[in-house]
C-alpha cells in the first residue's frame, strides 16, 4: 500500500489532536498531584532556619532532625516542603483548630489568673509518638484537613476545625483573642514548633497588645530558633516523654538528648516553664527511670520547676496498654518529692481532655506559706502572689504570672 505525504500529514495531525485531548483530560489529575506534593493551594511562606545545598536540595535547621530534602520532598513534620530549592512552611495562617479554653483545664495551675485563653494549633509534628492522644491532628497533612465553612468563633464554641479555607493571619488571631476577652494565647494542640513562623509572628503582635503567650512543646527544637522565640513567650510546658534514649527512639522516633538541652537552655534564659510526664505502664514508669529523671531535673534545672505526672489512657498505636493505675501516679509523685522536687502534681486524663480531679495547694518554697490554691475543678481560690513574687517573703516564684 502506497502512503503519500498527505496521509502522513493527516496521521500526525490526528495523533497530535488525540494527544492534546489526553493531556486536557488528565491535566487536572496531573496538576493536582504536583500541587499536593508541593503544597500548592495552601499558603506558601518561605520558612526560616534552613540552608540551600547544591542541586535544589535544602536542609531544614529548625529541629534536630535536620531533614535534607530534595525538590518536592517534605520534612518528617509533614508541613515543610522543598519547592525548587526553597523551603516553605505549609501551615502559615492555617490553623486546624482554634477555640476558647478555660485556663484551669490545662496543667498550668500555677498561673495566677482565671482568664480564658485562645488555644490555636495547626497540623504536623516532628515526633511520631505511638501514644499520641491528638494523632488525628499531629499526624495529619495540611491539605488533608476536610474543608469546612468558617463562620467565626464565639465564647460558646468548644472547638472549631477551620480546614484549608480558613485563612487567619497573625493579626486576625490577636484581634480575635482581644475581641473575646482572652488575655492569653496558647500555642498547642499539635507540636507548636513545627509552625514556628506563624507562632513567632502571632507572639510578637500579642506582646505588643499586652497579651500573654504560652506554648506547649515536645522541646525538640534547635538552639537558635528557640532563642529567637523566647523573648515573646511567657510560659512553656515541655512534654518529657520518657527518660531513656531507647524509649525516645522506639516510641517517639526521636532522641532524648536534644529535649534535655532545650530544658537546660530554658533554665539558663530564666524562662518560666514546667515539665509534663506521661506515665505509661511498663514503658516509662519504672522506679529507676522516674528517680533518674528527677535527679537530673534537680541537678540541672533546680528544685522549683513544676513537674506534672499525668495519667495515660490507651490511644493511637498503643491502645492495647491499660490506663495508668492511680497508685503509679502517687508513687511517682512520692519519688519526685523524695528526690527534692518541690512542686510535683498528678493529673487524671478524662478521654482526651485534662481535668484536675485533685485539690491543689501550692506553698512558697522559702517561707512555706500558701501562695496558690485551686479546687478540684481547677478554680483559683487563693492567689498570694504579686508581680511574680510571694506576697509574704518576696521570693521570686517560677510560675507564669498573668496580670
Amino acid at each position: 500500500m502506497k502512503v503519500n505525504r498527505k496521509d502522513i500529514l493527516v496521521f500526525f495531525v490526528v495523533s497530535a489532536i488525540f494527544l492534546a485531548l489526553l493531556v486536557l483530560c488528565f491535566y487536572p489529575a496531573i496538576t493536582a498531584s504536583l500541587n499536593k506534593e508541593w503544597g500548592e493551594g495552601l499558603i506558601l511562606k518561605e520558612a526560616m532556619y534552613y540552608k540551600k545545598l547544591a542541586g535544589n536540595i535544602v536542609q531544614c535547621l529548625l529541629c534536630p532532625k535536620s531533614c535534607v530534602l530534595k525538590d518536592k520532598e517534605r520534612g518528617i513534620c509533614g508541613v515543610r516542603v522543598n519547592k525548587r530549592g526553597t523551603l516553605y512552611t505549609l501551615v502559615y495562617g492555617k490553623p486546624a483548630v482554634m477555640n476558647l479554653y478555660p485556663l484551669r483545664e490545662r496543667s498550668l495551675i500555677y498561673c495566677s489568673a482565671d482568664y480564658n485563653m485562645l488555644r490555636i494549633g495547626t497540623v504536623g509534628c516532628n515526633m511520631k509518638c505511638k501514644f499520641c492522644i491528638v494523632w488525628m491532628i499531629s499526624q495529619e497533612k495540611p491539605e488533608d484537613i476536610s474543608p469546612e465553612t468558617f463562620s467565626g468563633i464565639d465564647a460558646k464554641t468548644s472547638a472549631t476545625k477551620l480546614g484549608p479555607k480558613g485563612i487567619f493571619s497573625a493579626e486576625d488571631v490577636v484581634r480575635h483573642a482581644k475581641k473575646n476577652n482572652c488575655k492569653i494565647i496558647s500555642f498547642s494542640v499539635n507540636e507548636s514548633t513545627v509552625w514556628y513562623e506563624y507562632v513567632l509572628d502571632i507572639a510578637k503582635l500579642a506582646k505588643k497588645e499586652g497579651l500573654t503567650n504560652i506554648m506547649l512543646t515536645n522541646g525538640y527544637i534547635n538552639k537558635e530558633p528557640l532563642e529567637e522565640l523566647l523573648p515573646y513567650i511567657d510560659g512553656i510546658s515541655v512534654g518529657l516523654k520518657g527518660f531513656t534514649e531507647e524509649f525516645y527512639r522506639k516510641y517517639s522516633s526521636a532522641e532524648l538528648k536534644p529535649v534535655l538541652e532545650t530544658l537546660k537552655l530554658l533554665k539558663a534564659k530564666g524562662a518560666s516553664f514546667e515539665i509534663t510526664y506521661p506515665l505509661i505502664t511498663t514503658l516509662n514508669d519504672s522506679t529507676d527511670e522516674i528517680r533518674n529523671m528527677c535527679i537530673w531535673v534537680k541537678e540541672n534545672l533546680g528544685t522549683d520547676v513544676p513537674l506534672h505526672f499525668y495519667r495515660y489512657y490507651p490511644s493511637y498505636r498503643l491502645a492495647n496498654l491499660p490506663p495508668t493505675p492511680v497508685s503509679e501516679l502517687e508513687g511517682a509523685k512520692k519519688i519526685a518529692q523524695e528526690a527534692g522536687i518541690r512542686y510535683v502534681y498528678i493529673y487524671y486524663s478524662l478521654g482526651q481532655s485534662f481535668a484536675y480531679g485533685v485539690d491543689e495547694k501550692i506553698y512558697c518554697s522559702d517561707c512555706g506559706k500558701l501562695i496558690l490554691h485551686r479546687d478540684k475543678a481547677g478554680n483559683l481560690l487563693t492567689n498570694n502572689t504579686k508581680n511574680g513574687r510571694c506576697k509574704f517573703c518576696g521570693k521570686q516564684v517560677s510560675f507564669i504570672i498573668v496580670k
